[in-house]
């Protein structure tokens, strides 16, 4: 029980922290648009694929 809402607290943090880093860029991306764009972009694209690897299986073998 503890395990299971452990993995769903840190789905959900790691949900909101890609959220709001992304949201950050996004702010800065008003004044250097092209080289913040493509940076949050790139980020965006490489934390769902590394979310996708480490944390889905991870969080599945705790259900």
């Amino acid at each position: 029980m503890f395990f299971e809402f452990l993995g769903i607290f840190f789905v959900y943090l790691f949900i909101a922290l890609v959220v709001y880093f992304h949201l950050v860029f996004v702010f800065i991306r008003d004044y250097c648009f092209n080289l913040f764009s493509s940076i949050s972009l790139l980020y965006l694209f490489i934390s769902i694929l590394t979310f996708k690897q480490y944390c889905f299986p991870f969080y599945c073998s705790n259900i």
